[in-house]
């Protein structure tokens, strides 16, 4: 999920262009207030495709198909090891008919949410210089020295210690994605990758300049080329998994398909930047009356949660974005985001600091403005970045960007390198940190194990002990492959 965006327009031929564009995008994913019973809008829509939930949570009715047709719909794929199918149907009785099916749980819409948006405010200015000169931690890919997120994590010391990522396999559920930009070339397993999205491509196709699952792939495991950036577990393999649309938007039924096969498909960690605030409680006003969606709602939580515990006992750790809501979760119990709250799920909150390229120095770790929080739903912090508006001026010691351009997180792009912010690029840190972990054990690590070192190697931020914002603290690799 996307707060904010700073776009570095580099060529790939070309990476050090004085004449470059930059453009910030100032993204504010605030969803509308969800209150049981009443709303006038809505984070989310019902479909005119249905999933219908079996009784037995490891397999499908017998003859489900030829029942499913009799019932009025077309059977548009399945879920059997979970007891999931997804069906299409213009019967506006469809639900009440294929509920009485024998086995059927439920019989549900799909439901399509805004994951997040990439095109909100977009603004240009010149690049005036290209030294960086003055930023710490230099290293052979040139933009490392933007990649304070990685100073925050210790990552140069696990990487130090020869852990990159070898033997791991990260499945990164998002948009499309640039196939192939240099840094991430080397990494992506093409062999394995997939789209679940009808009418569009795993290759990123949009008008808009930023490719949000580039970003977040580049943060996990963009290489160690000297060149570019690198990401916090550059010898890990990617798996590239297309779960929603270049605009951010997708199915319900895209997302549960993507982690089943990313689960079947040899990932070791899958991570989810993305998010969507649903109640469990909902009535919509229409002109023929109130629909009460509570029931289906209810039941998109537990079609989730076998999703989620499938891929969990299959040996894959699972990672996601905590939301850009500024929710304190222990304080809305009615509403629900998905995925991090699901079974099995880690939620990762954001961190970032304030004026970070005025001070190299200053606390990497400060509570973004937007990050969701609260001990009942976040499991861990990362690197998130942020925009604060006490940070003005230039830094002209790197490229003449504005100094708040800093506190953002720098990562791959669609043909380029940019800035963005969110608890979307808090999530690849702590995949990555997963990655590690996972190398080091070549493979022979479960989930729970992995969740544990995260969790037991953390800083401690914040209050002693679970904190609100940073849950058990904010992940450290250099600390984590220790364990």
């Amino acid at each position: 999920m996307l707060v904010a965006s700073l776009l570095f327009g580099c060529s790939k031929q070309d990476e050090v262009q004085k004449k470059n564009a930059l453009n910030v995008t100032k993204q504010n994913n605030q969803l509308q207030s969800l209150t049981a019973g009443k709303t006038s809008s809505k984070a989310y829509e019902f479909t005119n495709n249905f999933i219908l939930i079996a009784q037995s949570t490891n397999s499908l009715p017998v003859n489900i198909e030829s029942e499913i047709q009799k019932s009025g719909g077309k059977f548009n794929g399945k879920l059997n090891k979970i007891g999931l199918a997804f069906v299409s149907s213009d019967d506006s009785d469809f639900i009440n008919k294929a509920s009485k099916i024998k086995g059927v749980q439920a019989v549900i819409h799909d439901i399509r949410a805004q994951w997040f948006d990439p095109n909100e405010n977009v603004v240009s200015q010149e690049l005036v210089a290209e030294s960086h000169t003055g930023f710490p931690s230099p290293d052979d890919d040139f933009y490392f020295p933007l990649e304070w997120g990685m100073l925050a994590i210790d990552a140069k010391e696990a990487w130090a210690k020869g852990y990159k990522g070898n033997g791991a396999t990260v499945a990164v559920l998002d948009g499309g994605f640039d196939l192939d930009h240099p840094d991430l070339a080397p990494n992506i397993n093409l062999g394995i990758s997939q789209n679940f999205v009808p009418g569009e491509t795993l290759e990123f196709a949009s008008a808009s300049p930023f490719s949000h699952g580039t970003h977040v792939a580049g943060t996990i495991a963009a290489a160690d080329n000297a060149f570019g950036v690198i990401g916090v577990a550059p010898q890990a393999k990617l798996m590239l998994v297309k779960v929603l649309r270049d605009s951010g938007s997708g199915d319900f039924s895209w997302l549960m398909q993507g982690i089943i096969y990313a689960a079947d498909n040899g990932a070791n960690v899958i991570n989810m930047s993305l998010g969507a605030l649903i109640p469990h409680h909902f009535q919509e006003k229409t002109p023929d009356g109130v629909i009460n969606e509570t029931k289906e709602i209810q039941q998109l939580l537990v079609a989730m949660n076998r999703v989620t515990t499938y891929a969990y006992q299959k040996g894959v750790t699972i990672i996601a974005a905590a939301g850009n809501d500024a929710l304190d979760f222990n304080h809305s119990k009615d509403l629900e985001h998905y995925p991090s709250n699901c079974s099995h799920v880690i939620s990762i909150s954001a961190s970032s600091p304030i004026g970070w390229a005025k001070n190299f120095a200053t606390d990497l770790d400060v509570p973004t403005t937007y990050t969701n929080f609260g001990t009942s739903g976040v499991s861990l912090a990362a690197p998130g970045g942020d925009i604060y508006p006490s940070v003005t001026g230039n830094c002209t010691v790197v490229i003449g960007a504005p100094c708040y351009a800093f506190d953002l997180v720098f990562s791959t792009g669609n043909n380029s390198w940019y800035w963005s912010g969110g608890t979307s690029m808090a999530s690849p840190h702590a995949a990555g940190v997963a990655a590690l972990i996972v190398g080091k054990y070549n493979g022979n690590i479960s989930p729970a194990q992995v969740e544990s070192i995260l969790k037991r190697s953390a800083d401690d931020k914040g209050k002693p002990g679970k904190d609100d914002y940073f849950g058990s603290g904010r992940v450290n690799a250099g600390k984590a492959v220790d364990l």
